[in-house]
């Protein structure tokens, strides 16, 4: 069965001899390789990626980067950095690997990234062939329809969420669903992450501080990862 192409665009210092090595076993990803930052950050800002493989020592040291990126890929973060891991948390990326380079790792990261670009491919093709503004959860040993203009903003708890919404929202539905499963069925017109706990309707904004915002009464967390693509969206309406 022949696959279809995935692109794969990747920063790398000495290290992309291991990373071309493991490449070499997904026949179908197509690779731009880049080693200088500012060429990358110019390219990726204008062109669409799959899967993106980054080692972040040469970009700062951190993954502000991801911020300039507007169709998120499936990421793959490299750095001698540990703690960029935690940080990776809140960007949802596929995979952390530190310095120096294992190739192991790294070919089953890439496993992990393929399957998520298939996913991202057929929720695509099941949203264009829907019109429904609605999802279905389970919760209390039942599935209940929540419509998408009733959602407050959702909590994220490790492996399940809770769903805020204007007729519950003294009371949380509790779900078995964790917060990036919602990330990935709710509109990005309509909804927006600006925590790695939480993910607010955008009409549903009250109030926006510096670090946090207020829907209604409660006030919601926004963390620096977040924050500058929270303002990018928020200043269409301005």
């Amino acid at each position: 069965m022949i696959k279809d192409k995935i692109k794969c665009i990747v920063i790398a210092g000495e290290e992309y001899t291991g990373i071309a090595k493991v490449l070499k076993e997904f026949s179908h990803i197509q690779t731009e390789q880049f080693s200088m930052a500012k060429k990358f950050t110019d390219h990726i800002t204008k062109h669409s990626y799959e899967i993106l493989i980054a080692n972040a020592d040469l970009l700062g040291g951190n993954l502000f980067f991801l911020q300039q990126i507007k169709n998120r890929p499936a990421i793959i973060i490299i750095s001698s950095n540990k703690n960029l891991a935690q940080d990776g948390y809140e960007y949802n990326i596929s995979g952390f690997l530190s310095l120096p380079l294992n190739e192991e790792k790294l070919f089953n990261a890439l496993q992990k990234a393929q399957e998520e670009v298939a996913r991202k491919k057929t929720e695509r093709l099941l949203s264009n062939n829907s019109t429904h503004q609605f999802l279905f959860i389970r919760a209390e040993y039942k599935l209940m329809k929540i419509s998408f203009d009733d959602i407050l903003y959702i909590e994220g708890l490790k492996d399940y969420s809770k769903i805020y919404t204007k007729l519950t929202s003294n009371k949380a539905i509790i779900t078995l669903q964790n917060l990036k499963s919602f990330e990935e069925k709710l509109s990005s017109e309509d909804f927006i992450r600006v925590h790695r706990s939480y993910i607010v309707s955008l009409s549903k904004i009250d109030i926006i501080h510096k670090n946090s915002i207020l829907i209604g009464k409660t006030e919601i967390p926004v963390s620096d990862g977040f924050r500058n693509h929270l303002h990018s969206i928020i200043a269409k309406y301005l």
